[in-house]
């Protein structure tokens, strides 16, 4: 049983054992019971667009340390062949350095293109997070002021006509239904 349907069978229960009232009021209380509400309905998809964004703000994490690290290692080991490289020249002779030192620039250069692509990556993969956050944030905007905006209309119609408990009960069925089909996210 999901947290929406429990929540819905909850509210049910609590409707059908309240059955001395015919309207509800609209007092301190009222606006209380309307937070609980709002809570039970929207609190688990507001809580699931966190988790989704908090998920994948620690995937473009690790994504970020395991680029870092492979760079890392390809640096020591392009360092590593630079020290032996040189370690070679000084052991060689004149002809031998020439080489040797055409071999260290091609390694250098290799090493800044290296460098540069790694920058641009990271640079990118930055971008990435920041555009999938500010959507996931603007999406998950959108969705709460949806569905205040519903249940503003709810509680004004409740406050100006007298609602049976079963087509209560059906309104919110219906909107239990709504959020479940815009909870999908598309892809």
């Amino acid at each position: 049983m999901t947290d929406k349907s429990k929540a819905t069978g909850k509210l049910k229960a609590e409707l059908q054992n309240d059955g001395t009232k015919q309207a509800m009021s609209v007092d301190s209380s009222s606006d209380s019971d309307l937070e609980t509400v709002r809570d039970i309905l929207f609190g688990a998809q507001v809580r699931n667009a966190e988790k989704q964004r908090d998920a994948l703000a620690k995937q473009f994490t690790a994504m970020i340390a395991d680029l870092s690290k492979n760079t890392d290692d390809q640096f020591e080991s392009l360092k590593n062949d630079i020290q032996k490289i040189r370690q070679e020249q000084d052991e060689n002779s004149e002809q031998s350095a020439r080489k040797l030192n055409e071999k260290i620039d091609a390694l250098d250069l290799s090493l800044a293109s290296l460098d540069k692509a790694t920058s641009s990556a990271e640079a990118d993969l930055a971008d990435q997070i920041d555009t999938s956050v500010t959507t996931l944030n603007a999406q998950m905007e959108s969705w709460k002021e949806e569905l205040f905006s519903q249940l503003d209309q709810v509680q004004q119609h409740l406050t100006h006509d007298k609602t049976d408990r079963g087509a209560l009960a059906d309104m919110f069925s219906l909107m239990s239904e709504q959020l479940m089909k815009d909870s999908v996210p598309k892809k």
